[in-house]
């Protein structure tokens, strides 16, 4: 659906961000108590190249979520519990006299895990997660004790527990227990290079800000496509990450989980902590971000915008992209820029897309003070 006329305020911000050369095309997906207002593309890709709503655009972490609910299915099968250790499932954990992490701490960002880089995409699954076993975390930081925000590494693992009980590779089980069921047929995070030849024509770009404008990132070929990384390598027309977000809100005809478990997932499990990597306050659900606009509407990083309700939950994707759910209000909204301009911009980006989008949909003053 193509409806800007409805959507003036977005469509605006939308141009003002190519203005300042903060992207050359977004896709955005918007729907209201379960109709969708907005299911489109704007701009282009360069060489003339119009961004379509069915290109395969990179997601970075706004799929980490994705993670979380194959958890989520996971634990309605019986199969694990948020405070089981990863020990439990990875044994290799303990031999390398780790300290017991749980799920859970995992999931909320509480483990200590670094941020650093994993040789991704040239290095493959299995030295990852090697590699990310046998590195100690570090002394300074108690389990369970401070939070930060951990890009790639924790979700290594989180995958490999599900790959462990799953018996599948990664692409594999994450089809299976979450894409496939909700329709989601065009996304994917790895893929054959049989697969990769059919997906090929439709990727989309990403361009990064430089001094002499948007330049081609290259993050469509080969392994930065094909090698699976939980944390940040989905793929798929963001309308189908919206789509994704409505299976989560209460009483959606698609939610494949227990109203427990996407209750636990999506509601706050880490409260008032400073996150040592965002340097603000946010509070965590398992693997979603839920709204913290009250430590700083403003200022929160990759927040869902200032008229949000209080129960939003969602995440963003570095630079480019956001997915979130208002349960309150019923809105759902995903959109990716094929533009990273580094965070300041990103920022300023965001809060604008998402209020714009609230003041649209006439929310805007329901939901402030």
């Amino acid at each position: 659906m193509t409806d800007w006329d409805s959507f003036e305020n977005t469509l605006r911000v939308i141009e003002l961000g190519a203005e300042k050369k903060l992207h050359r095309g977004i896709q955005i997906y918007v729907s209201h108590n379960g109709e969708t207002l907005l299911d489109t593309a704007w701009g282009d890709q360069g060489d003339a190249d119009t961004l379509s709503s069915e290109h395969v655009m990179l997601w970075l972490s706004s799929g980490k979520p994705l993670t979380a609910v194959a958890l989520g299915v996971l634990k309605d099968r019986g199969l694990i519990r948020w405070d089981d250790s990863l020990s439990q499932f990875i044994p290799e954990w303990a031999m390398f006299s780790q300290p017991e992490a749980t799920l859970s701490q995992l999931l909320t960002h509480t483990a200590g895990f670094e941020n650093r880089d994993l040789g991704w995409p040239e290095n493959q699954w299995e030295s990852i997660v090697s590699e990310v076993m046998q590195r100690p975390l570090p002394s300074d930081w108690p389990v369970g004790e401070k939070a930060g925000y951990v890009v790639a590494a924790s979700w290594f693992l989180l995958g490999e527990v599900i790959c462990r009980l799953t018996l599948q590779d990664f692409p594999t089980t994450l089809r299976q227990l979450v894409l496939d069921p909700l329709g989601m047929k065009n996304s994917f995070c790895g893929l054959s290079q049989d697969e990769m030849s059919l997906v090929e024509p439709k990727l989309g770009r990403m361009f990064g800000r430089t001094p002499h404008g948007l330049e081609d990132l290259n993050w469509n070929q080969g392994g930065r496509v094909m090698n699976p990384a939980p944390g940040g390598n989905c793929r798929g027309p963001i309308r189908e990450l919206g789509k994704f977000y409505e299976s989560l809100l209460p009483n959606s005809a698609t939610n494949l989980l227990s109203n427990e478990t996407a209750n636990q997932l999506t509601t706050r499990q880490r409260v008032g902590m400073y996150d040592q990597t965002f340097r603000h306050k946010i509070d965590w659900g398992y693997g979603f971000i839920v709204n913290s606009n009250c430590y700083g509407g403003d200022s929160v990083p990759y927040g869902f915008g200032r008229y949000s309700g209080e129960s939003t939950f969602g995440h963003g994707g570095s630079q480019s992209s956001i997915g979130f759910a208002d349960p309150e209000h019923g809105v759902v909204v995903a959109w990716v820029a094929n533009g990273r301009v580094g965070e300041p911009r990103h920022h300023e980006r965001n809060l604008a897309i998402n209020d714009a989008i609230y003041l649209d949909l006439g929310l805007a003053a329901k939901n402030v003070g």
